[in-house]
């Protein structure tokens, strides 16, 4: 007699062959993974360019349609609705990635806002509790602190290169 077929092996009836070994669960039942407010990384990044975009063709197009005198109330309010903008949706991704959401007040404090930038661009959902990047945030980091050391370098160069 087989004894992986006998009516004798308790695991045959009752796990689902396509559980982990360490979280067994009956047959039938639906595990529903708990849902994150906020926003995710992909709306996020969508969203902040789109708001830049928006902001910057208005302020471009703006002198064919307001007179000249009231475009510094314009870029104002522009500027404001930017910056509220972005601590909205810095925000809410916050909140998506598990860190407290009033963190993203740290985008008025200098190198501070560098962090809240990076940690909405790159983490991903319920960060907090995964305690680790998965592979689309970590290449994002690497892209993003590329990009970052590059233009350092660059502006190293320029500042020594400038009396000459």
């Amino acid at each position: 007699m087989n004894p992986q077929h006998s009516d004798n092996n308790p695991t045959h009836e009752t796990q689902s062959p396509w559980a982990s070994p360490t979280t067994a669960t009956p047959v039938g039942e639906v595990q529903i993974k708990p849902v994150v407010q906020g926003i995710h990384r992909l709306s996020f990044f969508l969203a902040s360019i789109g708001t830049i975009l928006v902001t910057n063709l208005i302020a471009y197009f703006s002198p064919l349609f307001i007179p000249s005198t009231s475009l510094e109330t314009l870029e104002f309010i522009l500027q404001a609705a930017w910056v509220f903008s972005l601590f909205l949706l810095c925000y809410y991704r916050l909140k998506n990635v598990g860190y407290n959401p009033k963190l993203a007040a740290l985008l008025i404090i200098p190198f501070a806002n560098l962090w809240v930038i990076l940690a909405c661009l790159t983490c991903q959902e319920d960060y907090v509790k995964a305690g680790k990047y998965d592979r689309i945030g970590l290449a994002i980091f690497v892209i993003v602190i590329f990009h970052l050391i590059t233009m350092l370098m660059f502006f190293a160069w320029l500042i020594t290169n400038m009396g000459h």
